[in-house]
């Protein structure tokens, strides 16, 4: 979700809202000044109801932002950074650079932000019982007690076992230290969250259609919100395949073995003529001697057709301290963490063998591009086979 307007920072995470929180403000506030606050004071004139059902409506996008705030001082205490919070239409989003490390962190991270708002139903309950004993402050109590009794409500809500509520980050956790397999736990948890929200949406349409009420718009919300954790409840389902394949596939497995080399001077346009459909990175060599750099299908992209008759592999190779070096034991979920890099940036990777330090093979993005192809909405994986490798001498 991004950020429409940028309120600033808290404990320096950039805190933002997104345009669709709009829309629940101005509810909010017609709602409260029409509808509930003349029921619970009816004496309170029009301007008292305006100025309180505003300051609710702040008090409670501020227990949104405590709730995720919650989430973030958890994830900074684990060694997760935070990247932002952005509230938006349906609550609040806390922005991690990464996974929990451990299912204890998962746990304690996912907990404290129903933690945080049963903490703030707490104190708005208590503020509430104070306020009421002051027959003039009658209407602050009971936006209070509103406030109370919605802090509490997103507080056990949350805690429903399904992904992406924090309630199924909680079940993530349990099952992670169950199995000791993160990315089953998710699977599993995502899945709980892709049946729930797709139950949801499928009465809520029904119910909708069926019923004349004028509350008919109710189930309407309903089935949006259900939307909306199906889908981020598939997004976590291709998360959790994907970087169970980036863990359990190493470097050995999708590089190229050993590709033949090609001479400096050979110019680009029958490089790519003996390079055919397939970005493999080959090593450059001058006399046949140890190689000077590397140049793939890729790298040749960025010159003109006009040019390709005359310029040579030498002007567009990457030389050897520009590439990147692994092991063939790495898998290439610890590649891609360490280096920064994602799958399609064009870089080229030189694999070496651990036991004797000599390269054995190459990878560039085009070997590891299948690990990404999207799984089926439950989660299981086409049968997609990796590249062909190429032996030849390196």
């Amino acid at each position: 979700m991004r950020d429409t307007i940028r309120l600033g920072r808290i404990a320096g995470i950039p805190i933002g809202v997104n345009w669709s929180i709009l829309a629940v403000a101005v509810y909010l506030v017609i709602s409260l000044a029409f509808g509930a606050l003349p029921r619970w004071w009816p004496s309170a004139d029009l301007e008292a109801r305006l100025i309180t059902s505003c300051s609710i409506t702040l008090l409670f996008f501020g227990s949104i932002l405590g709730h995720e705030l919650g989430h973030a001082a958890a994830a900074r205490h684990h060694g997760v950074a935070v990247e932002g919070i952005t509230l938006w239409v349906l609550g609040g989003i806390a922005k991690l650079a990464r996974q929990a490390p451990t299912p204890r962190a998962e746990f304690v991270i996912a907990a404290a932000g129903p933690a945080a708002s049963l903490f703030l139903a707490a104190a708005f309950a208590g503020t509430a019982l104070g306020l009421d004993r002051w027959s003039t402050w009658g209407l602050a109590a009971s936006a209070a007690s509103w406030l109370a009794i919605t802090n509490a409500f997103l507080g056990v809500t949350n805690l429903i076992p399904i992904a992406p509520l924090d309630g199924g980050r909680v079940l993530t956790a349990v099952i992670w230290r169950a199995s000791n397999d993160a990315e089953h736990a998710r699977l599993l948890s995502a899945r709980a969250g892709l049946v729930v929200g797709s139950t949801v949406v499928v009465s809520s349409t029904l119910l909708f259609f069926l019923t004349d009420r004028i509350g008919s718009w109710v189930y309407a919300l309903t089935a949006l919100t259900g939307l909306f954790i199906a889908h981020a409840a598939w997004r976590e389902i291709i998360g959790a395949v994907i970087r169970k394949r980036l863990d359990r596939t190493t470097l050995n497995d999708v590089m190229v073995s050993r590709p033949s080399s090609v001479n400096d001077d050979l110019i680009i346009e029958s490089f790519r003529q003996i390079s055919g459909p397939s970005n493999v990175a080959r090593p450059v060599v001058r006399w046949s001697h140890d190689p000077i750099g590397y140049v793939s299908l890729s790298a040749t992209e960025a010159i003109p057709p006009s040019q390709r008759s005359w310029t040579t592999v030498a002007e567009v190779m990457a030389p050897l301290d520009a590439v990147r070096r692994a092991w063939s034991t790495e898998t290439v979920s610890d590649l891609l963490a360490r280096e920064s890099i994602d799958g399609y940036d064009g870089s080229i990777v030189v694999v070496h063998d651990p036991h004797d330090g000599q390269p054995t093979g190459t990878l560039t993005p085009a070997q590891i591009e299948h690990l990404f192809v999207a799984p089926n909405p439950w989660g299981v994986s086409p049968l997609v086979p990796p590249p062909p490798k190429v032996p030849s001498p390196l």
